[in-house]
């Protein structure tokens, strides 16, 4: 009975980011709702179905469009080719450049674009860490690749060693960085010229994000208008729509060989975000 209760003990155990540096995660007076708000996230009931089968929203819990998330919204779809086959690498190299290529496809082939901007953002800033912060993402990636691997595996993303050396090398020779205001600027001029096409979130207040909740339920994504309502501002979730990984890399790969590989990379760059992001103390949940 005792081996059957620490077997138990370790099912509930969250998975934390313990070589996190960031500042996000739970304050003393967010504790007294959190083991309700996380149950009832991974419960399933802020979460509604979504015919959009690629990522178009970030991560943020601030957000309030309902499209399927990814760190930096459609910016993880550059990242993954960034990270592996370069097939969208524009001719100077900026990650600017790569970024238009890999939107003017998507938008080509009649997807939906977006990411999002923050009232408080203001000069190379765009409001989004994902993006603001990419190059010390790639930094942890380099860093920290073993930390991240495991992890990805624990969360059910096995990446074989060739993969891994790929995106760890790939991270590593980047040495140049579009600004974030720079890129968030590329996204709303496409907007003007592509308004259907593309979403942009316009973000306020401040990170009060308490979990990290990685969705692999297919076709749905958080509500958190509907969070909004039961919990207040108090209480946000980031949250990851690991399912719709495999259908944005399908888009911008020619075999399955690179969408396996992008979709490791989007993971890749989803923790390590995270780990730039929030503090150590950040759990994280799966909802299946």
């Amino acid at each position: 009975m005792e081996q059957e209760k620490d077997s138990m003990e370790m099912e509930d155990k969250p998975l934390v980011l313990e070589h996190a540096t960031g500042l996000i995660e739970a304050a003393p007076h967010q504790q007294e709702r959190r083991k309700e708000f996380v149950e009832r996230l991974k419960s399933g009931e802020f979460y509604v179905t979504t015919p959009i089968d690629i990522a178009v929203g970030c991560i943020d819990g601030r957000g309030m469009v309902v499209v399927p998330n990814s760190a930096g919204g459609t910016e993880s779809l550059f990242v993954a080719d960034d990270l592996t086959t370069q097939r969208f690498r524009g001719e100077d190299g900026s990650t600017q450049s790569g970024y238009v290529h890999i939107l003017n496809h998507l938008i080509a082939n009649e997807e939906l674009v977006g990411g999002h901007d923050d009232e408080n953002a203001s000069g190379d800033k765009s409001g989004c860490g994902a993006n603001d912060r990419l190059a010390d993402i790639y930094g942890v990636i380099t860093s920290s690749s073993a930390a991240i691997r495991d992890l990805a595996g624990k969360l059910g993303v096995e990446v074989d060693d060739e993969t891994h050396q790929l995106i760890v090398g790939r991270a590593g020779d980047r040495s140049s960085f579009s600004s974030g205001a720079n890129l968030l600027k590329t996204l709303e001029n496409i907007k003007i010229q592509q308004s259907d096409n593309v979403i942009i979130d316009h973000i306020a207040g401040s990170h009060n994000e308490v979990v990290i909740m990685i969705n692999t339920v297919e076709g749905t994504t958080i509500d958190r208008a509907a969070l909004k309502a039961e919990f207040g501002n108090d209480y946000q979730a980031f949250n990851v729509d690991v399912w719709s990984f495999a259908a944005g890399a399908e888009l911008i790969s020619r075999t399955a060989r690179e969408v396996e590989q992008k979709v490791a990379a989007m993971v890749y760059y989803n923790i390590a975000a995270a780990l730039v992001l929030c503090g150590p103390t950040m759990q994280i949940h799966v909802r299946s």
